[in-house]
């Protein structure tokens, strides 16, 4: 077990440390992990920034195999050993394409629930509420453009055969 910690603060020092550990560079951890560029720098900086960011859960993986570490959860009371702490753990690390597909297969996952809960009533009117907002928006982005436009002049079809 490299580290113990128990709050976030905790976790970005372990991780900062391991990288420094491993001779990297910020830059080096990002192009590794495929973060964009100053992500690492902004989780290392301190909190009270105002430009800083957080681990989220599709960039801890992605650190977390680019440092060669697995997470484990151990209780307080009796840390078990990191042996039988990792066997919780799934076996392999997510990344890229597959971490991809395990994200949508959740997206998936979470609209049939969603299905399952509401009525036919409910989701009925959550889709008729949420066509509403596109035709709105879609109608705010049609005015917007003609404001720019002169008004187009109108002339009757028997102005236009006297002309003639």
């Amino acid at each position: 077990m490299l580290a113990t910690f128990g709050t976030y603060e905790g976790l970005v020092d372990a991780l900062k440390a391991r990288r420094i550990q491993q001779g990297m560079s910020q830059i080096a951890l990002e192009d590794r992990a495929g973060l964009t560029g100053g992500y690492v720098g902004k989780i290392e900086g301190s909190a009270d920034k105002k430009n800083n960011r957080a681990i989220g859960r599709e960039s801890l993986p992605l650190l977390l195999g680019a440092l060669k570490l697995e997470l484990a959860v151990v209780p307080v009371e009796k840390q078990a050993s990191s042996k039988h702490a990792l066997k919780a753990l799934p076996r392999k690390l997510l990344t890229g394409d597959e971490l991809k597909k395990f994200l949508e297969n959740r997206a998936r996952k979470g609209g049939r629930i969603r299905k399952v809960r509401l009525t036919k009533k409910q989701r009925r009117d959550i889709a008729m509420n949420a066509a509403k907002a596109r035709w709105e928006k879609h109608r705010a982005g049609q005015k917007r453009q003609s404001k720019g436009k002169p008004e187009p002049i109108i002339v009757p079809a028997s102005a236009l055969q006297g002309a003639e």
